[in-house]
């Protein structure tokens, strides 16, 4: 239990002052900010915790996550609560945190604990013999209305924490987790979901696909993405580029959304989704357009082993020279980058296919004709 004068309740938090006479008094400074669920990133190097806060907006309850470590920099958790309408204010976020922190112990301590993950492809899940719960927490908490301890004990006893070694397991993330426990929830950008039924895409193969051979090796190009995200970090480490060049009309958009169909949705921008929480976010689809800048294009990629990726309408490239970021997405890197404080910044390999499509030719868009760029 965290000793605090932050206190809560259904409708506010505030804080509580304490008389000579024993008893308290309680100032309400905002309506109550709700600590509604924890969540476990498990495909981020630190295992990333983010937490869901819910509050009133309007007489009806809104929503927002936020990472965990919003609570070292009050700033990153003001500015998301403010700008979706939560009342919160500069010299009350000490009592807020608070309050929050209360709640996060509360949740921590009964195991309402979710896990996410935010990349497509394979992953090597540790699974552990002691099984975690991922029931959620529906109502305020409770934590902060315990009393304290009448008398500061002589000696805290720490207890040694039993080593427990996990069994690992090969996973799929998908808008599922294939392989592995489905209560672990896909949070990330793209639309992986089908947007049709399996058997609609089956018949539409043996009706449309089969028959052509160029149709054929777009199937098995999208397909290899999959076995490229599996073997790829310990076999080859390079990621396969496959232009397809032609006139105007002749199928190469199809073509591309049929590559990417094995993976995820198929479509080009990006559509609105609401999730279970109410909030609203944009999610993309794995085909997109050669319009984005090279950082945003590589950065779309992070993290993926194995959901194929198509990038559409070469003539939108933005650069004159394309010879960085073809070498950059034949080796799944990006350029290594400081961060504020000098250190160099983590960069997430990606392991996937790569489909190029244009009316021109690659090599043309390249100002370097060496070998290893032909290649």
């Amino acid at each position: 239990m965290i000793d605090t004068n932050a206190y809560f309740d259904n409708e506010s938090y505030g804080k509580l002052s304490y008389r000579k006479d024993g008893t308290c008094e309680y100032a309400p400074l905002g309506k109550v900010v709700v600590l509604s669920k924890m969540f476990e990133v498990i495909d981020t190097p630190d295992r990333e915790m983010k937490m869901e806060l819910s509050f009133k907006v309007g007489g009806r309850w809104k929503s927002i996550i936020v990472p965990c470590s919003a609570f070292c920099k009050p700033e990153k958790l003001l500015e998301p609560l403010a700008s979706a309408g939560a009342d919160v204010a500069p010299h009350t976020v000490k009592y807020l945190i608070d309050t929050l922190r209360l709640q996060r112990e509360n949740i921590e301590n009964n195991g309402h604990i979710q896990k996410l993950f935010l990349y497509p492809g394979w992953i090597n899940l540790p699974v552990f013999d002691t099984p975690s719960s991922t029931n959620m927490q529906d109502t305020v908490a409770e934590a902060g209305q315990a009393e304290p301890p009448n008398e500061v004990p002589d000696k805290i006893e720490v207890q040694s924490v039993p080593v427990v070694k996990p069994s690992f397991q090969v996973c799929y993330r998908s808008s599922t987790l294939i392989g592995g426990d489905k209560r672990i929830k896909y949070a990330g950008s793209y639309k992986l979901g089908p947007m049709g039924s399996f058997d609609a895409w089956l018949d539409m193969v043996n009706t449309d696909v089969v028959e052509h051979s160029a149709l054929q090796f777009v199937l098995a190009a999208g397909l290899s993405a999959v076995v490229n995200g599996l073997i790829g970090p310990t076999v080859t480490e390079e990621n396969p580029i496959i232009h397809i060049c032609g006139n105007s009309g002749t199928g190469k958009s199809t073509a591309g959304e049929l590559a990417v169909s094995t993976a995820g949705s198929p479509f080009s921008g990006s559509r609105m989704v609401t999730r279970k929480t109410g909030e609203i976010i944009d999610q993309s689809s794995l085909y997109s357009s050669w319009g984005a800048t090279p950082n945003a294009t590589i950065n779309r990629m992070k993290g993926n082993r194995g959901a194929i990726i198509v990038l559409n309408e070469l003539g939108k490239f933005l650069g004159s020279d394309m010879t960085e970021i073809i070498y950059n997405f034949s080796e799944g890197t990006d350029k290594e980058r400081l961060r504020t404080d000098l250190q160099t910044r983590v960069t997430s390999a990606y392991f996937t296919t790569i489909i190029s499509i244009g009316e021109t030719s690659l090599l043309e868009k390249c100002k370097s004709k060496a070998e290893g760029v032909q290649v």
